[in-house]
């Protein structure tokens, strides 16, 4: 359930960024960092 709603919430992102012309490359950064957040169990 949490994963859908964080999957969700990276599409949403990715079409704001889209829309505002942000490189998917930043949308990608942003989608790392996240991951490393959980794996250390912060997030």
């Amino acid at each position: 359930m949490f994963k859908d709603d964080v999957l969700r919430y990276f599409k949403k992102k990715r079409l704001v960024a889209e829309a505002l012309g942000i490189s998917h490359v930043a949308v990608c950064a942003v989608e790392s960092s996240y991951s490393q957040t959980s794996r250390n169990g912060t997030g």
